[in-house]
C-alpha cells in the first residue's frame, strides 16, 4: 500500500528541519513524483518559479533531467543552485543553496524507508553546499549537477549510505543500520527495473557501520552537530575500503543481476555465488546477502545446468554443449517411441519462451524445429529417422553457436532491464532489428505463429461448441435474441 500524502509531507518536513538546522543556507525542495510522472513534475516546478530570479537556473538544472525517463523510477538528487536571498528591507543579501531532489513516492513502502532515503539523497545535497562553499563564489546563481563515474559514484553512494542510515538512528535513538542493510539486499535478488543494486555497496562496511552506531548511541551527548558527527563518522569508514573490495562488490552484484533478469530463482543465484566460483570474498557475500535477505541457498546439484557468470565463457561453453548433447538423446529416444516429432517442437517452443527471459544456456530451438523437420520426412518416407536427425540437428547448432547465443542472452538482459516485461511482438521485433539474430528470430516466430495457431483454433472450437449448445437449447433455426424476445411478450 502506498503511503498517504499527509504521511509524505511530514517526513519531507523533518529532513528539511534537520538540514536547516545544520546551515541555515541549504534549503531542501522536494519534487514528488509517481513512476512516470517525472517529466510533469519537472514542469510543475518551473512553473511554481516561474518570474522569480531563480527561474532561468531552474531551468538549466531541470533542463538536464526532464528528460531523463530512464530514470525516473528512482529518486534521485538533482543538483544545487546557488543564489542570493533580500533580507530585513533589502538591506543585505544572504547566500542560499537551493537542492532539487526527485522523489518516487511509489518506490517506498514505510515512512521509514522513505525518511532513510531522504537522509541518503540529503548527503548529497550537504556534499554539494561544501564543494560550493570550498570552491567560492563570483558567479550569479551558480549551478551545481553531479555526474560521478565508476568507483567514483559507489563512493558517493557508500558515503550517502552510511550517513544516512547513522543520522536516523541518532535521530530516533534506535540502531536503523541493518534496516538499510536489508534494503540494499533486497534489491540483489529481484527484478526492480531501472535499478542498479551494482551502484550501492553498503553491505561491504555493514559491521563497521552497526559498530560505530552503537558507539555513537550510547554517548550521553553528541560533540557536536549530528549531521557533522556522522559525517566525519562516513569519512573515516570509507578510509576501510580498498578499491578492490569496492570492485567485487560491483561484480557480485552485476552477476547477481544477469541471472535475476535471466528469471533464475534466487536460491540458485545464492547457491551459484556461494557453491560454483573460486572467489572467497564472493562467497562471503554470498553468505551475507543469504542471512540479510533470508534466502537459503540449494545444494550444488541443484544450481548445475544455470548459466554461471562467475565461469570463464569456455567452461560454459562446455556446458552448453552438454546439455545440448543430453538434450537431443532424451528427445530422439522419445521421438521414436512416440512415432512423432512432437517432442522436438514442444521442447523448442519451451526454450523460446525462456530465451524471452533471457534463458539461453542450453538453447537449441532452432536446431530442434531443422531436427523434427527431417524426422517427420523419414517417419512419413518410412526410413530410419536417427542418424539423418542427428547429423542436421549438430548442423542446426551452428547457425547460433555459443558467443553468438552469449551476446544475445546480455541483450535481452539488458532490455529486460530497461523494460520489465517484453510481449511476443516486440521481442520478434528486437529480434529482426539485428541480423545476427535471424536464426533465433526464425525460431522464435515459428514457435509464436504455432501458438496462434492453436490460440484459433481452441477459439473455433469453443465458438463450435457454443453453437452446438445453443441449436440443443434452442433449435438450430431459430436465433436466441428472437427467441427471448418471444419470451419476454408471453
Amino acid at each position: 500500500m502506498s503511503l498517504k500524502t499527509d504521511e509524505i509531507n511530514t517526513v519531507i518536513e523533518r529532513v528539511q528541519k534537520q538540514l536547516s538546522g545544520y546551515n541555515s543556507s541549504l534549503e531542501l525542495i522536494c519534487m514528488t513524483h509517481k513512476t512516470g510522472a517525472r517529466t510533469l513534475a519537472c514542469m510543475n516546478l518551473r512553473k511554481g518559479y516561474m518570474g522569480e530570479d531563480i527561474s532561468l537556473s531552474l531551468n538549466k538544472l531541470i533542463g538536464v533531467w526532464a528528460k531523463e525517463e530512464a530514470n525516473d523510477s528512482r529518486s534521485e538528487f538533482l543538483g544545487t543552485i546557488e543564489t542570493q536571498k533580500s533580507g530585513f528591507a533589502g538591506l543585505f543579501k544572504k547566500k542560499l543553496y537551493l537542492n532539487i531532489i526527485a522523489l518516487n513516492t511509489d518506490t517506498y513502502k514505510t515512512a521509514e524507508e522513505l525518511e532513510l532515503d531522504l537522509y541518503r539523497l540529503s548527503w548529497h545535497a550537504c556534499n554539494s553546499l561544501k564543494n560550493m562553499m570550498y570552491n567560492g563564489g563570483g558567479e550569479r546563481d551558480r549551478i551545481l549537477i553531479p555526474n560521478p563515474k565508476g568507483i567514483k559514484l559507489l563512493v558517493n553512494n557508500l558515503q550517502a549510505d552510511i550517513f544516512a542510515s547513522l543520522l536516523y538512528s541518532l535521530i530516533h535513538r534506535k540502531n536503523y543500520v541493518s534496516l538499510l542493510g536489508k534494503m540494499r539486499t533486497r534489491f540483489i535478488t529481484s527484478d526492480m527495473a531501472k535499478q542498479e543494486p551494482e551502484a550501492y555497496p553498503f553491505i561491504m562496511t555493514l559491521d563497521q557501520t552497526e559498530y560505530l552506531c552503537n558507539q555513537l548511541l550510547n554517548k550521553r551527548k553528541l560533540t557536536s552537530n549530528p549531521i557533522e558527527q556522522v559525517w566525519a563518522a562516513a569519512k573515516l569508514i570509507i578510509k576501510t575500503i580498498s578499491h578492490q573490495k569496492l570492485e567485487t562488490w560491483q561484480q557480485f552484484a552485476k552477476y547477481s543481476q544477469e541471472m535475476v533478469w535471466r528469471g533464475i530463482p534466487p536460491e540458485i543465484i545464492i547457491s551459484i555465488a556461494i557453491d560454483r566460483n573460486d572467489d572467497i570474498e564472493t562467497k562471503k557475500l554470498g553468505v551475507q546477502v543469504s542471512g540479510l535477505t533470508g534466502i537459503k541457498p540449494l545444494s550444488t546439484d541443484e544450481s548445475i545446468g544455470y548459466y554461471n557468470p562467475y565461469k570463464t565463457d569456455i567452461e560454459n561453453a562446455e556446458i552448453h554443449a552438454s546439455l545440448t548433447d543430453e538434450l537431443f538423446e532424451n528427445l530422439i529416444t522419445r521421438a521414436i517411441f512416440e512415432n512423432s516429432a512432437s517432442p522436438f517442437l514442444e521442447k523448442a517452443d519451451e526454450q523460446n519462451m525462456k530465451l524471452r527471459k533471457g534463458q539461453f544456456l542450453g538453447w537449441c530451438a532452432i536446431a530442434l524445429q531443422d531436427a523434427a523437420d527431417v524426422f517427420e520426412r523419414s517417419i512419413k518416407a518410412k526410413q530410419p529417422p536417427t542418424q539423418t536427425t542427428r547429423e542436421v540437428f549438430k548442423n542446426g547448432l551452428q547457425k547460433m553457436p555459443w558467443m553468438r547465443l552469449k551476446i544475445l542472452g546480455e541483450e535481452i538482459s539488458k532490455l529486460r532491464r530497461e523494460k520489465k516485461d517484453i510481449s511476443h511482438d516486440e521481442f520478434i521485433s528486437f529480434l529482426d532489428k539485428n541480423y545476427q539474430h535471424k536464426y533465433a528470430a526464425a525460431s522464435v516466430s515459428r514457435s509464436y505463429n504455432k501458438h496462434k495457431q492453436e490460440i484459433k483454433l481452441e477459439t473455433s472450437s469453443l465458438e463450435n461448441s457454443m453453437t452446438s449448445m445453443e441449436d440443443e437449447i434452442y433449435g438450430p433455426n431459430i436465433p436466441q435474441s428472437n427467441y427471448a424476445t418471444t419470451a419476454t411478450r408471453h
